[in-house]
């Protein structure tokens, strides 16, 4: 499994969106929802698709709210012409803590730049569960499998996607130890909480991005 398709990997299960935390969120901050949907979809709304995706792939990630044991993170570009998740994108960027063995890269998520808000909420409806929830107001679905998890918030013509997945056997190269993305083995219900983490912390490192382009 290429550890850059979080989307697609997370589609082709089947499975719906969990409903992790669903009415017992707490915002971050004291603002609305509907405020905070606002001034962030309105902040990336203000600026051109592709410098946002040349932003997001110049800009160091140094967010605080990764968790505590993740290896420091790297944006760099997701350029698979072959990925159905690319499928008519201005780009994306996968935000990853290295390679394993064989090369893939060990991502704790993805940006996907859309042209627009539209196409970004087509592509919520075709690889989302029926009925998306809500994240600080914005359009939020979270779906899992046995041992990956995905959670994926639209800003815009903006999905941020925070990922999440067990060790496996793929990861063992010519008699090598196991390498592994930072997240330990657990079972499903942490691995959609590690993906909601990692979403929320690209979430506070775009909110970074935006404000070094002064949006």
């Amino acid at each position: 499994m290429h550890r850059r398709r979080f989307l697609q990997t997370a589609t082709l299960t089947g499975i719906a969106g969990a409903s992790l935390l669903t009415g017992t969120r707490a915002a971050p901050r004291v603002t609305s929802a509907s405020a905070t949907e606002a001034t962030l979809a309105k902040r990336v709304a203000s600026i051109a698709p592709e410098h946002v995706l040349d932003a997001l792939l110049a800009t160091p990630v140094t967010t605080p709210l990764l968790p505590a044991d993740t290896p420091p993170v790297e944006p760099v570009a997701w350029d698979d012409p072959g990925d159905a998740d690319l499928t008519d994108t201005v780009g994306a960027v996968v935000f990853t803590t290295g390679q394993d063995a064989n090369g893939n890269e060990l991502g704790i998520g993805n940006a996907i730049v859309h042209p627009d808000a539209d196409a970004a909420a087509s592509m919520v409806a075709r690889v989302g569960p029926a009925e998306t929830q809500r994240y600080l107001g914005m359009p939020w679905f979270v779906q899992s499998i046995e041992d990956y998890a995905v959670s994926v918030v639209q800003i815009d013509y903006l999905l941020l996607v925070g990922g999440a997945e067990t060790p496996s056997g793929e990861n063992v190269g010519n008699g090598s130890e196991v390498s592994a993305s930072p997240v330990p083995s657990e079972a499903p219900p942490r691995l959609e909480l590690r993906a909601v983490s990692h979403m929320t912390a690209l979430l506070d490192h775009l909110d970074g991005v935006l404000s070094g382009m002064e949006a």
